[in-house]
C-alpha cells in the first residue's frame, strides 16, 4: 500500500541503528491520505537528510533469500535492492469475529451508540479501532466514522469505561488527532501533529525556521483541519496555536491572528 506515518516510523527506527533503509512505496509520493504534496516533499526530505532513500511509484515483484534469510528486493523496474531485513506495511482489518453477529457493521467496524455500547447490549462496549460511532463532535454533526489511531483507542476506552461506571453522560465527541515522532535521537528530530479533517480546500505553508503545515477549509473558509511540523519542531505554543484554530473554527486568512509563522491565504 501507499506508505503512511507507520513504516515512516519505522523507517526511522531502522536508520537510527545505523541500517541502510531503502523504502519503496508504490505512490508517487509519502502518505498521499493526509500530506499535501508540499508536505510530502518537506517529510520525505527530512528522511533523505538522515539517509533513507525512496522509490516512489515502485512495488516489489520479488523478495529474495538464503538459507531462511532474506538477500534482496526486486522491483517491478527491475532494479534489485540488497537486504537484510524486510518490513512490509499491508494495513489492518479490524477484528470483527466476536460481534459482527450482534450489531450492524459500519465503515469497517462494529456500529455502537453514541455512548459506545452496541445497539442491542448495554453492557457491552467496543472501542478503538474496531467500533464505528457516531462523532458527536460539531466537524461532524453526528457522522459515523472509525478511526484508526492511538489517541481514539485512549479516548474511547476512558469514555466507555466512564459511562461504565457512571451511566450515560454526553454523547462521545472526537476531534481526530494524528502525529509522528521520529528521530529524536538526533539534535533535528521530525515531529508533526494534525487535527481534524481534510477537505477540497486547502492551503500549504512553510518558514525559513523549518516549520511547515497546512489548513484545510470548508465551504465558509472555516478552518477544519490543520497539520503542523518541523524539523527542528514547533514549540508547543505553536502547536497550541495550530489546534486552537480548529477548535474554534476560525476563519481564513489566518495570517491576521498573530501566528507570523502561518501564511495566511
Amino acid at each position: 500500500p501507499a506508505i503512511s506515518e507507520k513504516i515512516l516510523e519505522v523507517a526511522a527506527a531502522l536508520a537510527g541503528w545505523g541500517m541502510k533503509v531503502a523504502v519503496v512505496n508504490r505512490s508517487s509520493r509519502v502518505f498521499p491520505a493526509l500530506f499535501t504534496p508540499a508536505i510530502s516533499e518537506k517529510i520525505q526530505g527530512v528522511f533523505e537528510s538522515h539517509g533513507v532513500v525512496f522509490r516512489c511509484g515502485e512495488t516489489p515483484a520479488e523478495i529474495s533469500g538464503n538459507n531462511g534469510r532474506v538477500s534482496s528486493v526486486t522491483l517491478h523496474s527491475g532494479e534489485v535492492l540488497p537486504a537484510h531485513v524486510v518490513a512490509v506495511g499491508l494495513g489492518a482489518t479490524a477484528n470483527t469475529d466476536l460481534l459482527q453477529d450482534q450489531t450492524p457493521l459500519a465503515s469497517g467496524g462494529l456500529q455502537v451508540t453514541e455512548h459506545l455500547h452496541l445497539p442491542s447490549h448495554r453492557n457491552v462496549y467496543a472501542v478503538g479501532d474496531v467500533c464505528a460511532f457516531p462523532n458527536s463532535h460539531p466537524l461532524f454533526g453526528g457522522a459515523v466514522q472509525r478511526s484508526e489511531h492511538v489517541d481514539q483507542a485512549r479516548g474511547s476506552a476512558a469514555f466507555a469505561a466512564k459511562v461504565a461506571m457512571q451511566g450515560p453522560t454526553e454523547p462521545y465527541s472526537y476531534l481526530p488527532f494524528f502525529y509522528s515522532r521520529v528521530f529524536e535521537y538526533t539534535n533535528t528530530p521530525l515531529i508533526w501533529n494534525f487535527w481534524g479533517k481534510v477537505s477540497d480546500e486547502v492551503i500549504d505553508y512553510a518558514e525559513e525556521n523549518g516549520i511547515f503545515g497546512a489548513y484545510w477549509l470548508d465551504s465558509q473558509r472555516k478552518v477544519v483541519g490543520a497539520l503542523v511540523g518541523g524539523s527542528p519542531p514547533p514549540s508547543d505554543e505553536q502547536f497550541t496555536a495550530v489546534k486552537k484554530l480548529v477548535l474554534e473554527g476560525v476563519v481564513a486568512p489566518v495570517g491576521e491572528l498573530g501566528l507570523s509563522w502561518a501564511s495566511g491565504p
